[in-house]
């Protein structure tokens, strides 16, 4: 699962990925998710909110977990 937070403390799910199966975007609208490669795969998830003056510090995390 990507997530993303202005503060490190509340966190939003942005993306999420489960087995085998692909990448589902949870932001609605146009999904901002880039997958690339067949080995090793690059994965770019974008973020829910725009970069800009009321969002000047957003960070992002791949959380992981075993089911």
């Amino acid at each position: 699962m990507v997530q993303a937070s202005d503060d490190l403390t509340t966190w939003t799910d942005v993306a999420t990925k489960s087995g085998t199966g692909g990448w589902s975007w949870l932001g609605g609208g146009t999904a901002r998710i880039l997958t690339s490669g067949s080995g090793p795969v690059t994965v770019k998830v974008g973020d829910l909110v725009p970069a800009d003056a009321s969002h000047a510090r957003r960070m992002m995390r791949l959380k992981v977990t075993n089911p």
